[in-house]
């Protein structure tokens, strides 16, 4: 009887030592995948070169001739 309950106090221990733990555990490996993700998406988002770094305008030629910026558009036909 006595190893019984020797064995139902471990089990019992464990399981509230895993209940305690776990939630840390499972925070911090939450915490380092976003900080990963983030990670990746700012270096993602940085310029490559120093010509990056200054956003481009549209140049044009005056001899191409007009242009138009078309907006798609769909019929109800």
């Amino acid at each position: 009887m006595e190893m019984f309950l020797t064995v139902i106090l471990i089990l019992v221990l464990l399981f509230w030592l895993a209940g305690r733990v776990f939630p840390l555990l499972l925070g911090l490996w939450i915490k380092r995948k976003v900080d990963k993700f983030n990670n990746l998406n700012n270096f993602n988002n940085r310029p490559t070169s120093p010509d990056e770094q200054q956003p481009k305008n549209k140049i044009v030629d005056k001899n191409v001739g007009e242009y138009v910026d078309f907006v798609e558009t769909k019929d109800e036909n």
